[in-house]
């Protein structure tokens, strides 16, 4: 049975939250086998997963990473993000995209690599819905050009996280590439996940081709999962790539 927006959210598989993952990312990092067997052969960095997962999903179909509310979050965000032009990335079924509209987080343009997904979202109202690729630099340019040729902020609720989870971190620097050269100077890319920083900033390519990022990290929804920020450099901005001083509610390191 599928949930509606903004209705029951879906129950949170037990590797979803703070500290189940801190447990499954304790021993991952320490044995040369994986306990946290959650999502490791899942092909989550193909589209022909995720079509398979969509293909019934109707305009009011939805689903959140781990069981989140898209309202909280949004308003969450609100706390951390200057408002302004933002594009949300692995959107998948998620109203995150539609509680960040309404928040005030405008324009606003949500995409996903999914043709089953776009296609589901057809005649919804909210945010335009767009065929885009996050790790593809020609469909985030695709992106800014949707947004009136700038971006402020590029938002994951669950596509990074779950590539860390699947054990498919290579694909993440790709995602940074692609966005970096889109973003406005001093224009964020901003993801959720249950994994804490020391575990989740060395699967990162903060000094990549297309540029540098700064990393900052904090908590939201009350503890119950951290938000990652990549800050664009651009010249002489910033520390060179290298993590900034954890802000107020940023985690213990």
């Amino acid at each position: 049975r599928r949930n509606k927006y903004h209705h029951i959210p879906p129950s949170r598989p037990p590797s979803m939250s703070v500290t189940t993952r801190s447990v499954i990312d304790f021993f991952r990092h320490r044995l040369p086998i994986s306990l946290g067997r959650a999502g490791t052969h899942m092909p989550l960095h193909l589209p022909s997963h995720w079509n398979a997962v969509y293909k019934d999903f109707s305009p009011g179909d939805g689903h959140e990473w781990g069981g989140m509310i898209a309202a909280d979050v949004a308003s969450e965000l609100e706390k951390v993000l200057k408002k302004g032009p933002t594009c949300v990335i692995g959107a998948g079924a998620s109203g995150l995209g539609m509680a960040m509209l309404e928040a005030g987080f405008e324009p606003l343009v949500e995409a996903d690599f999914s043709e089953a997904i776009v296609s589901s979202r057809e005649g919804r109202k909210g945010a335009p819905y767009l065929l885009a690729d996050a790790t593809d630099p020609e469909d985030m340019a695709a992106c800014r050009d949707a947004l009136g040729g700038a971006v402020e902020n590029f938002v994951d609720k669950g596509l990074i996280d779950g590539l860390y989870l699947a054990k498919q971190s290579h694909v993440i620097p790709s995602i940074l590439e692609a966005c970096h050269p889109v973003l406005n100077p001093g224009g964020r890319l901003l993801f959720l996940s249950y994994t804490h920083a020391r575990y989740m900033e060395p699967e990162l390519s903060l000094e990549g081709e297309s540029g540098k990022w700064e990393f900052d990290s904090g908590t939201a929804l009350g503890g119950e999962v951290y938000w990652h920020s990549l800050l664009k450099v651009t010249g002489l901005e910033g520390n060179g790539g290298r993590r900034r001083r954890p802000g107020k509610f940023a985690p213990k390191r």
